[in-house]
């Protein structure tokens, strides 16, 4: 009896024993798991210092506007050799974004990618794009050359592709995973191909460029001076209108070209005729003003916008106009960078 007492006892033991080591065991695996995935998970964004000089913009001065042009054909234009355009930030860093900056004389653009945290530039290519550039998670960029074909290249430089051959194509833009581009064919709608290329889907019926929402599910695009969505897996569309009095004003209407998600998917910043920014939440279907411009005939307007993609900043072309003689008007194209609020505006000039 005591014997097998004993051994009933040394057995308890050792299974409580295995117990403890295997529970030991699977602590150790889940901390190793979650260890090894911390370490593959990309950088923390990081603010980037700001040690250029804030904007303090005043009332509009509309001198250009209410000058009447010096003969029938307008205004001469003056500008300086270089300017840029069509900011977009690299979605892996904040800090970073590419623009075109633009030669007036040989009409031949640089890709330069410009660093906020030291305030300097850094040439990708010499090419001859036409619309705004777009940065996937990829780290590929598309964009439309003037020869009315979509191309995209390595944010260093390397492997120019060109992935369209036939009819003029229009504004691209990237899926949220990196792998199809949405694009307006030229009196033909809209369509979407994979990365390589190949054509997976015709829109006929959406005449003008898109915008890939983040989650993948919506392109949102101008619709009759409204907002419109179309759901990719029903096929429906659906539209907000911000200001039911743009209808049946001529004057009045939504840029196509300045149209950006913001990260949460909920919000859309756009601009208007007047070349102000506004946002939009798309559940609510409230409308706000973020910045204004001057719109035509103003002395600074803003288009082509990007969010950044923790969406605390905000990067758009601003066109700064002034009237230098009764019949030259200067124009000058650089990168405006303000907070989500549209505080803070500095403004960005291209080294000459």
């Amino acid at each position: 009896m005591a014997a097998l007492f004993i051994a009933t006892v040394k057995t308890t033991d050792m299974k409580s024993s295995f117990i403890f080591l295997k529970t030991l065991f699977t602590a150790i695996v889940i901390v190793c798991f979650f260890s090894c995935q911390d370490d593959e998970l990309p950088p923390a964004m990081k603010p980037c210092p700001n040690s250029l000089p804030i904007v303090v913009n005043g009332s509009c001065d509309y001198t250009i506007r209410d000058t009447p042009p010096p003969s029938p054909w307008g205004f001469e234009s003056n500008q300086p050799n270089r300017n840029f355009g069509y900011p977009t930030f690299n979605p892996h860093n904040q800090c970073e974004f590419l623009v075109l900056k633009g030669n007036y004389e040989t009409q031949i653009g640089d890709f330069i990618l410009y660093d906020l945290e030291s305030n300097t530039e850094r040439f990708v290519m010499q090419f001859n794009p036409f619309s705004r550039p777009r940065w996937s998670v990829k780290d590929w960029i598309v964009f439309n050359a003037s020869d009315g074909q979509i191309w995209k290249v390595k944010s260093d430089g390397d492997s120019l592709t060109r992935l369209t051959h036939f009819g003029a194509n229009y504004d691209p833009d990237w899926s949220p995973d990196g792998e199809k581009i949405v694009y307006e064919r030229a009196g033909k709608g809209l369509a979407i191909m994979d990365s390589q290329g190949n054509l997976l889907m015709e829109l006929d019926s959406i005449k003008t460029s898109a915008n890939w929402s983040p989650d993948g599910e919506l392109l949102a695009y101008v619709k009759d001076k409204s907002l419109a969505f179309y759901h990719l897996n029903t096929g429906e569309i659906s539209t907000i209108t911000p200001f039911p009095d743009y209808y049946g004003d001529s004057h009045k209407w939504i840029r196509t070209e300045a149209f950006a998600w913001f990260p949460d998917g909920q919000r859309l910043i756009w601009g208007n005729h007047d070349s102000s920014f506004y946002i939009t939440d798309i559940l609510t279907e409230e409308t706000t003003l973020l910045i204004e411009g001057c719109g035509l005939g103003g002395d600074r307007s803003y288009s082509e916008l990007n969010v950044s993609t923790d969406g605390e900043k905000i990067i758009a072309t601003r066109i700064n106009s002034k009237l230098v003689s009764p019949d030259t008007i200067y124009y000058e194209g650089v990168v405006s960078l303000f907070n989500i609020d549209g505080s803070e505006e500095v403004i960005i000039r291209p080294v000459q």
